[in-house]
């Protein structure tokens, strides 16, 4: 803030007044419709409506009216809402934080003037509802879902229990030379073997 001085009959003082900083303004960049392709260009109409909108929101005083956004007597959201939550709380000592909405609405003139306007551009810029996407990898019916999962399960081969298979023999393997591949898992495998084909190396 800053602080500016105050003289009257009663003495100096110093008001503090609250100014904006430049994080809070904010910029939204949009994209160029430039590189946008056709389908998703705008026509003339939704243009011109798009304009009448810009238009009836406009905060310039007119020259044959009164100022419709008087900056001089609109007060600021935040404070306003400390102040009313201050003068509530005075009264009730339960009162809770009032809702930062109702301090945000714009003036009334300005939302009615607007109004009309917001209305067209609903109908010229129709939200359609997207189709639904294919089900991904993983979800119900996709490729890796629950469907193939119990395909693959009936299609695997079932070894009858008690046929002499077990996880040892099945993962056993024998390397009898080292390869040029994998040199150290097949010497690792060769010195564990008791039957001295680490010799064939």
């Amino acid at each position: 803030g800053a602080s500016l001085k105050e003289g009257d009959a009663g003495g100096d003082a110093l008001l503090l007044n609250h100014i904006p900083f430049a994080e809070d303004l904010r910029d939204y960049p949009f994209p160029s419709f430039n590189d946008a392709p056709d389908k998703m260009q705008p026509n003339a109409e939704q243009l011109a409506a798009a304009g009448a909108l810009i238009d009836a929101m406009d905060l310039t005083a007119p020259a044959d009216g009164p100022d419709p956004f008087p900056l001089t007597t609109q007060p600021n959201p935040g404070l306003k809402r400390f102040f009313a939550f201050l003068g509530a709380k005075a009264l009730d000592e339960a009162a809770g934080v009032p809702p930062a909405e109702r301090f945000l609405r714009p003036p009334p003139p300005l939302s009615a003037a607007a109004l009309a306007q917001i209305e067209v551009c609903k109908e010229l810029f129709a939200i359609q509802e997207a189709e639904k996407k294919r089900a991904a990898e993983g979800e119900e019916g996709g490729e890796q879902g629950p469907a193939k999962r119990q395909r693959a399960e009936e299609e695997a081969p079932v070894f009858a229990e008690g046929a002499g298979i077990s996880i040892d023999s099945l993962a056993a393997v024998r390397v009898d030379k080292i390869s040029a591949e994998t040199p150290l898992d097949d010497f690792r495998l060769m010195i564990q073997r008791a039957d001295g084909a680490e010799g064939n190396a």
